[in-house]
């Protein structure tokens, strides 16, 4: 990780590209970036299948009520939506706590002086 990474550079991130993960390609969390980026394409999938099953039965003559009720694709898909939506709003909102301690964490972990800045003190 690189110490030399903005800490608003980063919350400028998480506001504008973070629903997708930009602020964890940033600061190196590259697998977690891809993960949340996953997590929101899979909730907007499940949602957007939910809905053109749910159209397609009403053009069919079934009733919303009727949809809701029983354990179909339309049912399955749009609860398996919203807990992914509720993942993906849980992890989003935490993220910007995680900002600053992942920061803290790289800048902690990384030297203070490269591994040729240090030959060069002590040769």
């Amino acid at each position: 990780m690189n110490n030399d990474k903005s800490k608003v550079t980063a919350y400028v991130l998480w506001l504008l590209v973070g629903a997708v993960g930009g602020h964890r390609f940033y600061l190196g969390r590259i697998k977690t970036g891809i993960a949340l980026a996953a997590l929101l394409v899979s909730t907007i999938a499940a949602s957007v299948a939910g809905s053109v099953y749910m159209m397609q039965a009403i053009e069919n003559g079934e009733q919303i009520v009727d949809l809701a009720l029983e354990v179909n694709p339309f049912t399955i898909l749009t609860y398996s939506a919203a807990v992914l939506m509720v993942i993906w709003i849980v992890w989003y909102a935490l993220d910007l706590i995680f900002i600053h301690f992942m920061m803290k964490k790289d800048r902690a972990n990384s030297p203070v002086m490269s591994q040729t800045q240090t030959k060069e003190v002590f040769e």
